[in-house]
């Protein structure tokens, strides 16, 4: 019989089913509870320092020299791709990354589409990760909601939001305008998952994965181009190939 973590179902409800914003909120007051760097995150309900977030790293050297120092903080950046780019493998090495360094990391599923299998494999630290995944009717005003509380909370480093699969939302909705607002002037970093070719939420910074196969690859990883298809006071263009680990699907 197919057996999870414990750690990975106390982050959803023992139905499996999506949060309501009331338990997002009992989940986050339970995730808060654990000791807190002051370097890193909060004190007294006030970001401490806020200048010195320029980059918030990848966990992977090349990408983060590819980006001057790491993910854009305070600011969206879409990263897109299709079903075997690499996209997702990168957007859990990152999450994964960051939950070691004991920061928070919150990963709003759209689609339910993410495994926990996958999750596990790419060695997050469960207790610093949440999974928030949403019932059909409604799921993009949860979805967003939900973000919201994210980053109000104040207290989480980076968000993913997983657009991958058949829900849709909207590139143009005034919902992405106010998330932007909200994540405004904090040092949290939001990545937006897509399986489109074209991105256009009009993030300061937009990445494409492509897959690549190589002969010569050592092991079970797998090549990935990264190419910086926007970048603000940057010229596109510039690509770095990442030797990634393909978290296998249960």
């Amino acid at each position: 019989m197919e057996q999870r973590s414990p750690k990975l179902e106390g982050l959803i409800d023992r139905e499996g089913s999506s949060l309501s914003l009331d338990q997002l909120r009992v989940q986050l007051k339970r995730q808060l509870q654990q000791p807190l760097r002051r370097d890193t995150f909060l004190h007294s309900g006030e970001f401490v320092n806020p200048d010195k977030y320029s980059g918030f790293s990848s966990g992977i050297e090349e990408l983060d020299e590819l980006l001057g120092g790491g993910f854009p903080t305070g600011k969206l950046t879409e990263l897109g791709g299709n079903a075997t780019s690499g996209r997702t493998s990168l957007a859990l090495t990152a999450a994964a990354f960051a939950t070691r360094q004991n920061h928070f990391v919150a990963w709003i599923d759209v689609n339910d589409s993410l495994d926990p299998h996958c999750v596990q494999q790419a060695g997050m630290a469960a207790e610093r990760f949440i999974w928030l995944r949403f019932r059909e009717a409604n799921f993009e005003r949860q979805a967003f909601k939900a973000a919201e509380e994210v980053i109000r909370g104040q207290s989480f480093r980076l968000l993913i939001f997983d657009l991958v699969g058949k829900r849709r939302i909207a590139d143009r909705s005034a919902r992405w305008i106010r998330l932007k607002r909200v994540l405004r002037e904090t040092p949290m970093v939001c990545l937006v998952l897509s399986d489109k070719k074209q991105l256009s939420l009009g993030a300061d910074l937009m990445l494409f994965c492509r897959g690549q196969s190589d002969r010569n690859a050592l092991g079970n990883k797998r090549l990935c181009a990264i190419e910086i298809r926007r970048q603000r006071y940057a010229a596109p263009g510039r690509r770095v190939t990442l030797s990634l680990e393909p978290f296998v699907v249960a």
